[in-house]
């Protein structure tokens, strides 16, 4: 507080200092020379059009600004309220997805990336441990749609993600081969 004091009182010494080096000076002298010369009544309109103009910059450089700021935060706080009540009432489906989860996780990485490959109609040729959680996987003659799906049903529904991903074209279209090293 004792900042913005000293900050707003240096602004008005400045302020003042100009303005007298501006009345000083023979632009400032033949300012206020024309001014004495207007009528009482000219010089009323003047005074009023001036205080009109400093309430319009007033208005435009703090005010608005200030209402513009409060009408984006509040319209934030009902966004925010709207995703915690969201959130809230979802609650319920997003425990189930997490308890599903983890109860896949109870079978080993190879037991369900078997039981998804034939779910998706897909026959692995090979397979065998590579340690800690890890498979790896071949694949020949795989519809690459179904290769893709199979993959994204591994990572969304049992958290198993390919940590290495190698595919070749076979001579028949949308056909491949690949080999995978899966993780869980």
């Amino acid at each position: 507080m004792i900042d913005l004091r000293n900050s707003l009182e240096t602004l008005r010494r400045r302020l003042e200092d100009s303005v007298s080096q501006f009345m000083a000076s023979d632009q400032g002298q033949r300012l206020i020379a024309w001014y004495e010369q207007l009528s009482r009544r000219d010089r009323l309109a003047l005074r009023g059009l001036c205080g009109f103009a400093a309430l319009v910059v007033l208005y435009s450089l703090l005010l608005q600004p200030l209402i513009d700021y409060s009408s984006r935060a509040q319209r934030r706080l009902l966004e925010e309220q709207e995703l915690i009540a969201w959130l809230r009432a979802n609650e319920p489906v997003a425990k189930a997805a997490a308890a599903a989860s983890m109860a896949g996780r109870d079978q080993s990485v190879a037991s369900l990336v078997n039981s998804s490959a034939k779910a998706n109609e897909l026959t692995i040729r090979r397979y065998e441990p590579a340690g800690d959680g890890s498979i790896r996987v071949w694949l020949e003659g795989a519809q690459f749609n179904s290769v893709v799906k199979w993959l994204y049903q591994l990572q969304s529904v049992h958290g198993i993600h390919a940590a290495e991903f190698s595919v070749e074209r076979e001579s028949e279209p949308g056909r491949v081969s690949a080999r995978l090293t899966l993780e869980g």
